[in-house]
């Protein structure tokens, strides 16, 4: 923690044998020293409103705080009715997270480009200007598909309301149709991949479009990306980049060609070092 510049703050504990309420286990790990949260970031309520009168306070507070939130954890106080009112299939009943209004900033489309996925549907994607928000610079936005660029009317070059989803995804939000400029026209989808020129087809039931070419090579990268990904092997060091990297070089065109790998070609590679 020390080397990488974090801090704790304390709020819970394992064991509830010694506390009857939420509140005294605050007051007790602040009496035994610990880093819990500053006066005024929490609040016993007793009532709804007194709820959305502290959710309103710290949501104004929220620009000004040394680090990023999305909302508060409203909590009953009684630790016996947290054991009685059990779990949910992934969370405790007794807690729940309260949501604030995510972020929003303005930024301009410079193009609309395509990626293609595992599975053949093409997504298009705008290449936005570069814009902090929520402490991370937003570079691309997913556009979903044709038919939410037409819902939107989203055009390139167009200004437009960008925020992350669960404070995570970046999406566009709207168009500032005031700042639009002259002769923009409406975007369509190609009539072909632009990886390797197969046709794009409809999917029938489905507003996705599909290049079927399974010897397409953005099916073999995508693959292989979500082979060293988290959901698949959990390899890492091995992002989206190092692995367009690698696939590039002629490295790693298979599963198998992970595991031939040896530190003399890597370290052909620009940039890569012992």
């Amino acid at each position: 923690m020390r080397t990488r510049k974090l801090k704790v703050l304390f709020y819970g504990v394992g064991q509830f044998a010694e506390f009857k309420n939420q509140h005294e286990v605050c007051l007790s790990l602040q009496k035994m020293g610990l880093p819990v949260a500053e006066k005024g970031h929490t609040a016993l309520c007793r009532n709804l409103q007194e709820i959305l009168d502290f959710a309103d306070t710290i949501q104004n507070k929220r620009a000004h705080l040394p680090f990023e939130i999305d909302g508060i954890v409203i909590k009953v106080d009684a630790l016996e009715e947290h054991q009685s009112l059990g779990m949910t299939g992934k969370s405790p009943r007794g807690s729940v997270a309260y949501k604030f209004t995510p972020l929003q900033e303005n930024s301009v489309i410079h193009a609309i480009s395509l990626q293609r996925g595992r599975s053949g549907i093409v997504t298009p994607v705008a290449e936005l200007e570069p814009t902090l928000l929520s402490c991370s610079t937003i570079t691309r936005a997913t556009l979903h598909n044709q038919e939410e660029i037409a819902r939107k009317d989203i055009r390139v070059g167009d200004t437009v309301l960008i925020e992350k989803g669960g404070d995570v995804i970046p999406k566009v939000v709207s168009v500032v149709k005031s700042a639009r400029p002259p002769c923009e026209k409406p975007w369509s989808m190609p009539d072909t991949c632009p990886f390797c020129n197969a046709p794009l087809f409809d999917s029938v039931g489905e507003v996705a479009v599909r290049c079927m070419n399974e010897a397409c090579p953005q099916v073999s990268l995508q693959r292989l990306i979500f082979y060293v990904s988290k959901q698949g092997m959990d390899i890492p060091f091995l992002g989206v980049k190092v692995v367009q990297r690698l696939y590039e070089a002629e490295l790693f065109r298979s599963f198998p060609d992970l595991y031939r790998l040896s530190k003399e070609a890597l370290e052909r590679l620009p940039q890569f070092q012992e």
